[in-house]
């Protein structure tokens, strides 16, 4: 019993320990500039990944989705119903995400905005077919190439809140993925 008391007095110094992470693993809104920390509560190993976004161009406000998620938006109220179809505005893509419309420039990579096999996304023109069963995700730069419908399909990482970058791994489940920087 007299260890367990003894680790009970111990707790409150927890956070001040080295290699204890300090930020809050959570993301939020200071004006328009969103602060995330892309390390979660079950990775003690390490340091956290803290960083931020300025809100701007497509998507210059931050918002605040609950108490734990945030992201930059078009606009600060929820204009959209979770699970509403894709839609393009020009070249870009707009999505809802938590009730809010996010607008992603298909066109400042080359690509276009377009609805193929009855599926809205950005794709490279001209267009690329894959075969889904044998096609591995690969990483050009921070994007993410998939393949979506048989179409080449690119997703720009750099646009999610915790998961900036593209990465890939070896081996034998070798894939590419979005994901915090290491």
């Amino acid at each position: 019993m007299r260890v367990s008391w003894m680790a009970l007095l111990a707790l409150p110094l927890l956070p001040f320990l080295p290699g204890c992470p300090s930020c809050p693993y959570n993301e939020a809104c200071e004006g328009n500039v969103l602060k995330y920390c892309s390390l979660g509560v079950d990775q003690l190993v390490g340091s956290p990944s803290e960083g931020e976004v300025t809100c701007s161009g497509a998507n210059p406000s931050c918002v605040t989705v609950d108490e734990r998620d945030a992201l930059c938006a078009i606009a600060k109220e929820r204009t959209c119903t979770v699970g509403a179809a894709p839609r393009c505005e020009g070249q870009q893509l707009i999505t809802c995400q938590e009730g809010f419309e996010v607008a992603e420039d298909c066109g400042a990579h080359g690509n276009v905005c377009g609805t193929l096999l009855a599926e809205t996304f950005c794709y490279k023109d001209p267009v690329l077919t894959c075969a889904p069963e044998s096609f591995r995700p690969r990483c050009e730069g921070t994007r993410l190439i998939q393949c979506r419908n048989g179409v080449e399909a690119i997703e720009e990482c750099g646009l999610r809140v915790e998961d900036t970058t593209c990465r890939t791994t070896t081996g034998q489940y070798a894939s590419s993925f979005c994901a915090p920087p290491s």
